[in-house]
């Protein structure tokens, strides 16, 4: 076998898939990356045949481009000629054969030509198809049709060097890259014969591989015998396989995306996002799995996996990203094509792999710069939804940003130091395990987004990675020094000094914490910060009210400028019903009465807890009666907050929805059962007043009427005995 030289079935089928590839770049899929990479698998049919079968593989190529960029022709020609279907399809193809397919002919059978005769080279090739395509528009008949140039109408950048160049140009430049490792290989000096006892005549590098794991899986070891020819004599050698450890690591990833997408589906069937997500989750787990080795059906199932997925992983996420949250998907449910550029990945990561099409070399560098291109194309996407998007969307954004920050990022980091110096490759791996946290956070934006608050943890995250790159600069730059200042004064070892020094610094993050977060959260969220600086105020200004009425006139007031809810009332029980005695409205009529022995009511009676109005309903296992659940919706109420003094329900506060449309999230939550808390305990504080009042008026009235000692026990509570206890 020569390393990469096809059969002449396989190099016919090479140059077909070539143009379907080359198709592929044009409407109506657009991909215009395909360009770059569609001319590799006819450059490597050519380098394995003679020139006159070359000749016809470039006719092979060149119909089954016709029929995927002139797929609209048949239905014309049988339109306006009347012609049927399979005389409109065989005259479409005697067309663009007749007017393309000689250059094309002409070009591939050079190809092989030059292969032949060791000449071939990356800038001859491609200046050879300049001149195709300069023909193909110039010569006998010409048309310019389908021209490289046009594939790339959708990209700016590459278009505009049609300025200085013409459009042949663009064609040079697009098979430049794509003709480098694909023509020495008939060449070579050397051929692989077999690899553990298995011809190797007419297999390709991807079923060199199949064949290399089957041999160990056969032989039970690691060690596979190679024989190759080199300078016409043949010779033994041993490959030595590395067992791969990093894909268990991927393991626990893999799992939990696969087991978020099925819960997402579960928990909201039917909806565009969880189907999305679905399919990426699905996409990805497959991705990630690797199963390679043993039989040769084992490693060929993973190879197609493995190369499918790549295709469709990333454009997969940037299409469940283009439609989340749903109010800023595009109009009418079409989405775009361009994330599907992203399917470049696949023949990229299987060039890493296995070498083709592109060499390891290439392909191990290019995987992490569109990683990298990946992630920030995500980034972008998801800032761009957050502006555009409702408060609650924006809510589930954030988890979906705080999850791709604490798993995304130490990733795009890695990738960027990796592209540059590719020997920390290994640090990719490692920071692959932040993305564990990606999962969660999706399921918590899409199923729950007010389950725990996300500002709270935003903040968090912040402070700690800034303290964090304080504490690496420090180790790295002033920890070093210090040390070395403290050993040569006191005498001890530099490395205990230096270990001591860091442990001391890395004990400085909590009380940092303290000090940095009252300066980050303003900056970040400032109505969060408003709310809690503004409850705090009220907490105190609630000691100082006179009487119940202006306690509770205060609260109201406040609570509505903080919270700014679209309506504010406190409730006081009045007989059989609470009404209210403080309202403040957005509806033209007047406030509701609450019935004493109404549902919502009970629930308060038992809990010291606000009550979400719209998830204890969906919790409950019998609905609201009509008439309370109209007076509800009358009511517009969305927070029920209890205050109790002791076993009894004393007041109750009602708060509708955020005139921003936020939600209530857990702080909000707890802010508003302190502020009841404090409430209570000003209207206990108001009854002991009243009660100690009353006390000192019946003690003053006693003392006109009955003795003094008398009086004292009655003003007590004690009981008057009979008669005088005797002495003894």
């Amino acid at each position: 076998m020569s390393v990469g030289k096809p059969s002449p079935l396989a190099a016919f089928a090479l140059a077909a898939l070539s143009g379907l590839a080359y198709a592929a770049s044009f409407p109506p899929l657009s991909w215009t990356m395909a360009a770059w990479l569609a001319l590799v698998p006819l450059l490597v049919a050519c380098a394995g045949l003679s020139p006159r079968r070359a000749a016809l593989a470039g006719m092979c190529w060149t119909a089954t481009m016709a029929a995927g960029v002139g797929w609209f022709l048949p239905a014309m020609l049988s339109h306006y000629f009347g012609l049927a279907t399979v005389p409109s399809w065989l005259a479409s193809l005697a067309i663009a054969v007749g007017l393309h397919g000689i250059y094309v002919s002409s070009y591939a059978a050079w190809v092989a030509w030059l292969v032949r005769r060791r000449a071939a080279n990356p800038v001859l090739v491609a200046g050879g198809w300049l001149v195709c395509e300069f023909a193909r528009a110039h010569g006998v008949l010409g048309s310019p049709w389908a021209l490289t140039a046009y594939s790339q109408l959708g990209w700016t950048p590459v278009i505009q060097i049609a300025d200085l160049a013409g459009p042949y140009g663009i064609g040079l430049l697009a098979t430049t890259t794509p003709s480098s490792p694909q023509l020495r290989l008939p060449g070579a000096r050397w051929r692989v014969l077999s690899v553990g006892g298995t011809d190797l005549r007419g297999v390709g590098p991807l079923g060199f591989m199949v064949r290399t794991y089957a041999a160990a899986g056969a032989r039970r070891d690691l060690r596979v015998p190679l024989v190759f020819e080199s300078r016409g004599f043949p010779r033994k050698t041993t490959i030595h396989l590395v067992p791969v450890a990093f894909p268990w690591r991927m393991l626990p990833i893999t799992c939990i995306t696969v087991i978020t997408g099925a819960l997402v589906l579960a928990r909201r069937p039917g909806t565009r996002v969880a189907r999305a997500f679905f399919l990426l989750a699905v996409a990805y787990g497959l991705h990630w799995t690797f199963f390679f080795g043993g039989p040769a059906a084992q490693t060929t199932t993973w190879l197609a996996v493995f190369m499918a997925t790549s295709l469709v992983m990333l454009p997969l996420v940037l299409r469940a990203v283009l439609i989340f949250p749903a109010e800023v998907a595009p109009p009418g449910g079409r989405l775009p094509w361009w994330p599907w550029r992203f399917g470049v990945f696949g023949p990229i990561s299987s060039s890493w792999l296995v070498g083709v099409p592109l060499p390891p070399h290439i392909g191990f560098r290019a995987v992490f710069a569109v990683n990298a291109v990946f992630i920030a194309t995500v980034l972008a996407l998801l800032t761009r939804n957050y502006v555009r998007a409702s408060p609650v969307g924006r809510r589930q954004l954030k988890w979906v940003l705080f999850g791709f920050y604490v798993g995304s990022a130490p990733v795009l980091l890695v990738d960027v130091v990796t592209t540059v110096v590719p020997a920390v490759w290994w640090l990719h791996e490692v920071a692959v395990i932040a993305e564990i946290l990606i999962p969660p956070c999706v399921l918590i934006a899409i199923v729950r987004a007010n389950y725990f608050d996300v500002d709270r943890l935003i903040t968090g995250a912040a402070i700690y990675s800034f303290l964090s790159v304080l504490l690496l600069a420090a180790m790295l730059i002033a920890v070093p020094q210090l040390a070395r200042i403290a050993s040569t004064a006191t005498g001890l070892d530099p490395h205990t000094v230096q270990l001591v020094l860091s442990i001391i610094m890395a004990a400085g993050i909590v009380p940092g914490r303290n000090f940095v977060a009252p300066r980050i959260e303003p900056v970040l969220f400032r109505e969060r910060h408003a709310l809690h600086t503004g409850v705090e105020d009220l907490l105190h200004d609630l000691a100082a009210a006179d009487g119940p009425e202006a306690l509770l006139t205060l609260a109201g007031r406040r609570l509505d400028a903080l919270v700014r809810p679209q309506a504010c009332l406190i409730y006081a029980p009045l007989g059989p019903r609470f009404t209210p005695v403080f309202a403040r409205s957005e509806r033209p009529d007047g406030p509701e009465t609450l019935p004493a022995d109404a549902a919502t009511v009970a629930a308060l009676r038992t809990r010291t807890a606000p009550l979400d109005v719209e998830r204890w309903s969906a919790a409950r296992t019998q609905p609201l009666p009509s008439a309370e659940r109209a007076a509800l919706e009358r009511l517009g109420a969305a927070v029920l907050v209890p205050v109790r003094c002791g076993a009894d329900l004393a007041t109750i506060i009602c708060l509708g929805p955020k005139r921003s449309g936020d939600i209530y999230t857990a702080t909000d939550l707890t802010l508003l059962a302190a502020v009841a808390d404090k409430i209570a305990g000003e209207l206990l504080r108001f009854d002991a007043a009243v009660i100690l009042q009353q006390e000192r008026e019946m003690g003053n009235a006693l003392r006109r009427y009955v003795p003094q000692p008398v009086a004292a026990r009655l003003t007590r509570g004690q009981a008057i005995e009979g008669g005088e206890p005797s002495r003894r």
